[in-house]
Parts: structure tokens; C-alpha cells; sequence
């Protein structure tokens, strides 16, 4: 913060030097924020990094120099990749991470252990080794050391039976031949938007991959985040299409705000109304016509059960099952659920499975993104029956003895409305019976 008294935007800006606006408002517009918010980011910046209480203390050749580490700091931050603005907000989480590496492990591995030289010369491994005092590779054309000591293990070693060994870039690439990290974690976070400068024309849902899988950014909650475009020099398989990279760290440099719509339009952001309005996408779905919905639109696929479609669910909640259950299928060990209904739909089953729907929820939707609360305020607080939430999941279906085919949801995002809960006081219904 600053320590002089506060001025207005015309006298901060007139303190700093031309040359750092220049570099401070590049920054702002790259980033998708008002110069005052990108000043502020550069205080903190001085702060953090050369321990400077009062900018104004400083000379501008310093100031200059600062400005233009932080602008290279954090526009390099994403690995150099281009990337561009998109709002909207994220409504889900993928309950499965996946390990990018895996096939080309086992592939390498395979190779390995069947003829460790021909592995060497076809350059999809390289042995390593110590050697004074680091770590070596030993490839196809001998042997090459790196950097790393020799006392601990390096990032890239694996353990085989024979040995250990380094997997290889391969392809063409520039890093052909370099060691590369033997596993690489990824998840899906699900976000209904667009790029900034198509939002306005049409909303539609993405998965958009994340180095981080264990990001926790805020769901249901406007926002401009940056994002990798595809490249356009290769043929995009349909079936991931609606897929984008993220940069790294990319869930530090989201901006929460609404100000990419009209002031008269930003109410319409509110999560309760712009995630349940068909005539801005067609992801809503009424809970009478579920059913019918997913027999539409699921996606038969070889070997697997029926996919189905992604929906967002509105409802009162009529129970929680917040202790969970052991799963071996759950990354975390350990699934959720709750169950919620309609006026519509008790009208049209007053009794039986089919006049409530239950959604199942995974260990990181109730771990990190507080899947049985709301927030109020700073704080989030446990919500109870009778309240009104949000599910963005996957839609399915069961068969029951006495009810038939059931459709149900694995959700993948939840949202109580502040506005419409219930605060909880015990907790709510907590019995297994629910599972059933």
C-alpha cells in the first residue's frame, strides 16, 4: 500500500515516471487490468522483492528498472506462450487428475527393459549415472553431465530393475534429445464463457487443462483469466474440441470482476441467474426434464457405459450426506452427496426415487471448493435442507426395483445461493440410507 496519504488516479500516475507508465500501463492492458490495479501490483512487487516501504523514496532509474523486471517477470511467467483474455466464470472441477506421461512412460519403459541399447540409440532414453560429483546422461551419443549434484536424486531420474534412466524429448522439437519429467499432472476445470472479445456474441463451455491440479481458484464467480490458443497448423479432434491449455500458475493471475460487460448487464452475471438463462447458453436443465435430456443427448462409447451430457441443475436441497463413504474409484478415498427436488418436479412424482435427484460428489469438489457451504461474506458457512443450490456435473441415469431408470449427476461444480439458503444448525441428514 502506499504510505503517503492517498491521492487520485491523476496524481498518482503524474508521480511515476513517464517510462514507468509506460511499461505499467503495457502490463495493465496485457493482463486485463486498470492502471491503478497494475500500480497497486507494482508497489506490492517493490515490497516483496527489494523489501521498498515508500516507493516514492526511490529514483527513477531504480523505479525503471523495477517496473521492468516485474513486466518480464510475469509475462514470461506462462513459459513465454501467447495467450488470450477470457471472461466468464469456471462452474466445475474434474474430480480425476491425469498424468500426461503415462503412456510415454510405459512406452519407454517398455523399451527399456526389452534392449536397453536399442532404447539408448532410438533415443527414447539415457542412462544415468554419477559422475564427478553430478548427475550424467549417457545417450545414444555419449555421455553428457548436467548440473544436478550427485548427492540427491535429480527430477528427471526413474528407477528401473536394471538401473536408473532419464526419459527423452522426442519429435521436433527444439528440446529433442533434453530429459523431461517422468510424470505430468494435469486436470480439467470446466468454464462457461469465451474469449473476451466473443463473449458478447455467444457463451459456450470449455475444459480448459491445468499444469496445476491442485488449483483451488473461486467457482461461480466472474472473472478474465488468460488462456492458451490453440495452434491452428494442426488438425483439432473433434472430441476435444472444447479443450484449451492454461498457462502455468495461471490461477494466481485470474482477475474477479464483472467489467466486461455494460454496468446495466452486470446483474446479470449473478451466478443464480446467468447459469440458469437459456436464451445466454443451453446448459440448464429443468429437473422434470432430465431424463428425457440425457437419453438425448448421451454419447455411446465403445467399451464404457453410456456418456452423459454436461448440464447445470437448479434445486432445493431435501438432503446431505456430508460424512461420505469410502470409493476406491475417488482420488481422495472418499465421495459425498446430496439429494434435491422441485416444486415442477414433486408435482410430477410426489412419491419414490424419481421425486428428488441425487448428485454425487468427489473428494476435491468437497475438500478445496466447499461443496456443502455458502459464503457470506469473508466466510463460508454450512448451508442445510430446503436451500437453494446450483450443480454443473454430469448428467446419468440408474435403474431402480420399484422406480425404473432414475437419472442422477455427477457434479463437478456446486453453488448455494446466498440469497436462498438455509444456514445449517446440526448439520443436516447424515444417514447412509441416502446412498441407497
Amino acid at each position: 500500500m502506499f504510505d503517503a496519504p492517498k491521492k487520485n488516479k491523476e496524481d498518482r500516475e503524474a508521480t511515476l515516471p513517464d517510462s514507468v507508465l509506460e511499461r505499467l500501463k503495457g502490463y495493465a492492458d496485457a493482463n486485463g487490468l486498470s492502471i491503478e490495479d497494475a500500480t497497486q501490483k507494482f508497489v506490492e512487487y517493490l515490497s516483496d522483492k527489494f523489501s521498498v516501504d515508500n516507493w516514492q523514496d526511490e529514483d527513477e532509474e531504480f523505479l525503471l528498472e523495477a517496473s521492468e523486471g516485474m513486466v518480464v517477470q510475469r509475462r514470461s511467467g506462462g513459459g513465454g506462450l501467447k495467450t488470450d483474455n477470457w471472461v466468464g466464470v469456471i462452474v466445475g472441477v474434474d474430480p480425476k487428475s491425469r498424468d500426461k506421461r503415462k503412456r510415454v512412460r510405459a512406452d519407454a519403459l517398455s523399451a527399456w527393459n526389452t534392449s536397453p541399447d536399442k532404447a539408448i540409440q532410438a533415443g527414447l532414453v539415457a542412462k544415468v549415472v554419477k559422475e564427478n560429483g553430478v548427475w550424467n546422461l549417457v545417450k545414444a551419443d555419449g555421455t553428457h553431465p548436467t548440473e544436478e549434484p550427485a548427492d540427491k536424486d535429480p527430477w528427471f531420474k526413474v528407477d528401473t530393475p536394471t538401473g536408473p534412466i532419464a526419459l527423452l524429448q522426442t519429435g521436433n522439437w527444439s528440446s529433442k534429445g533434453d530429459p523431461i519429467r517422468p510424470e505430468m499432472w494435469s486436470r480439467y476445470y470446466y468454464f462457461l464463457g469465451n474469449k473476451e472479445s466473443d463473449f458478447g456474441s455467444k457463451v459456450s463451455l470449455f475444459r480448459l487443462d491445468s499444469p496445476n491440479p491442485d488449483a483451488t481458484p473461486k467457482m461461480f464467480t466472474p472473472c478474465r483469466i488468460k488462456v492458451v490458443p490453440n495452434s491452428t497448423d494442426r488438425e483439432v479432434n473433434p472430441d476435444f474440441a472444447d479443450v484449451f491449455r492454461l498457462p502455468n500458475k495461471w490461477d494466481t493471475e485470474i482477475v474477479y470482476t464483472n467489467d466486461f460487460v455494460e454496468d446495466d448487464l452486470k446483474a446479470q452475471l449473478a451466478p443464480e441467474k446467468f447459469c440458469v438463462n437459456p436464451a445466454i447458453h443451453p446448459y440448464f436443465v429443468s429437473l422434470t426434464d432430465t431424463l428425457e435430456h440425457y437419453h438425448a443427448n448421451m454419447k455411446i462409447v465403445p467399451g464404457i457405459n453410456p456418456v452423459g451430457p454436461l448440464v447445470i441443475l437448479k434445486g432445493k436441497v431435501t438432503s446431505l450426506f456430508k460424512e461420505g463413504w469410502d470409493s476406491e474409484y475417488d482420488e481422495t478415498g472418499k465421495t459425498y452427496n446430496l439429494r434435491v427436488t422441485s416444486w415442477d418436479l414433486q408435482r410430477e412424482h410426489p412419491t419414490g426415487f424419481k421425486s428428488e435427484l441425487q448428485a454425487r460428489i468427489g473428494g476435491v469438489l468437497h475438500d478445496n471448493f466447499h461443496a456443502f457451504e455458502y459464503q457470506d461474506g469473508d466466510q463460508w458457512k454450512p448451508y442445510a435442507e430446503r436451500s437453494t443450490v446450483l450443480i454443473f456435473g454430469r448428467l446419468g441415469a440408474k435403474q431402480t426395483e420399484n422406480d425404473g431408470e432414475v437419472p442422477q449427476i455427477t457434479a463437478f461444480g456446486i453453488h448455494a445461493v446466498p440469497r436462498f439458503v438455509v444456514p445449517a444448525g446440526e448439520g443436516g441428514n447424515t444417514s447412509t440410507d441416502q446412498s441407497n
